[in-house]
């Protein structure tokens, strides 16, 4: 209308126009300067440009915007009486997990959630989780594959936990649970934890992140194909082939220029250089021997009986601090703390203040699951009769990262003594978190 590209305006109702009286008097003052006829079929012309077509088209606005009001009013009120009662509201498509009555149990489903639970308690990532639905064959209840998104919205859904969500606030529902309160409560604090790593990429090294140069304090980053002469070590093979010729070795096998011997391309762990890592560049180990040596320490470590008293010192510290179940309220109180300072109720002063004591409040709470969390990682080896070593070999990457971040702080790689070309365990120092 602005740009004079219509000749009129045409609706279906006067309250069809506009339910806001803002948008009216923005709308009033468009049509005046473009001087268009707005009609309407069920209530004719609509003249703006004289005063009582601009009453008119207040008074219908103001009584459309009350209906639509109260019509909200009333949805809401059927909604939360719906929530008080926990019983099934709504349309839309089945829910993962359940029947289409949204009440009975589907037993396939419900194992793939509970497996799914377990393994993020236990420290996988989401996008393991989703390589494992996905390869059970069980699509999502519309019938799609499986992605991170759709996993964590199950996951995090009070549904799960025969609860019903409305507004923040948890009702029981009439459904059975599929997992525990108590273990959905932590599976929710874990998935909603800002200091949960968001990136969706799949580890593939079990020590990224884990390991500091013994020189410049740098994390040292993973090189999956970095070649190694098996003679000598100090001959740098990849960087001495001329484009053509690495383009068609293998990456298996090569032959270093510098003695002729084989050269293996295999994963390096390295202090990188450069503006996008500000490591020294001096230090670079085999990733096979590294992973293997500190694997063995930990499962010593956690085999033996050292361990068992001072998580049971954690369990302990962890059931005499907060209870968990006051994290959504918090967060609840958060989040209307800052409605209320957003729609001037309170002043930026008392915001901060109250805002402040809550924050801390949640994040001392989130400490404490984060602690409780560690300690049920390594529940299972340490009450069970089989150890660690029998069944490290069969753990995945995630799981096998998860107890490395349970007993170790970090591991210091030191730098290599000249001319020994041999790994030498010496040089490899865990500093323990338990």
């Amino acid at each position: 209308v602005r740009n004079r590209t219509v000749d009129a305006v045409l609706a279906w109702h006067p309250d069809r126009l506009h339910r806001s009286p803002l948008e009216l008097e923005e709308f009033i003052d468009i049509i005046e300067a473009a001087q268009i006829p707005v009609v309407t079929v069920q209530g004719g012309e609509y003249d703006l440009s004289t005063a009582s077509g601009r009453m008119t088209a207040r008074v219908v606005g103001a009584v459309a915007r009350h209906e639509s009001e109260h019509k909200s009013e009333r949805i809401r009120r059927k909604h939360e009486e719906l929530a008080r009662k926990g019983a099934v509201s709504g349309g839309g498509d089945r829910p993962f997990g359940y029947e289409p009555d949204r009440i009975t149990i589907r037993r396939r489903e419900a194992t793939l959630i509970r497996e799914g639970a377990h393994r993020i308690l236990a420290g996988e990532s989401l996008r393991s989780v989703v390589r494992r639905w996905n390869g059970s064959g069980i699509k999502t209840s519309t019938g799609r594959g499986w992605y991170t998104s759709a996993v964590q919205r199950v996951l995090n859904s009070a549904r799960i936990a025969g609860l019903r969500e409305y507004r923040g606030e948890l009702y029981l529902g009439i459904w059975p649970a599929i997992v525990d309160r108590s273990q959905w409560e932590r599976l929710r604090a874990v998935l909603t934890d800002p200091a949960r790593r968001t990136n969706r990429t799949a580890r593939k090294y079990l020590l990224t992140g884990l390991l500091r140069c013994g020189m410049c304090g740098a994390k040292l980053v993973a090189r999956p194909r970095s070649a190694e002469c098996s003679a000598n070590r100090g001959h740098q093979v990849a960087p001495r082939l001329d484009k053509a010729r690495r383009s068609r070795m293998d990456e298996s096998l090569r032959t270093c220029l510098d003695c002729g011997a084989s050269a293996e391309a295999r994963a390096t762990y390295v202090c990188a250089s450069g503006p996008d890592f500000g490591g020294c560049g001096k230090i670079r180990r085999l990733a096979g021997p590294v992973d293997d040596l500190v694997s063995k320490l930990v499962i010593f470590r956690v085999d033996g009986s050292d361990l068992r008293a001072a998580l049971e010192e954690q369990e302990r510290a962890v059931r005499a601090g907060p209870d968990r179940s006051d994290l959504g309220s918090l967060e609840g109180q958060l989040e209307q703390l800052a409605r209320d300072h957003a729609n001037g109720r309170i002043g930026r002063r008392e915001w901060l203040a109250a805002r402040d004591e809550v924050q801390t409040r949640v994040d001392a709470l989130r400490a404490s699951i984060r602690r409780e969390q560690r300690t049920a990682v390594l529940s299972p080896y340490l009450r069970d009769r089989a150890t660690l070593a029998g069944r490290w070999a069969d753990l995945s990457v995630d799981e096998r990262r998860a107890i490395l971040k349970v007993v170790l702080d970090k591991v210091v790689v030191h730098p290599a003594i000249p001319g020994r070309n041999k790994f030498d365990p010496s040089l490899i120092e865990p500093v323990w978190r338990i």
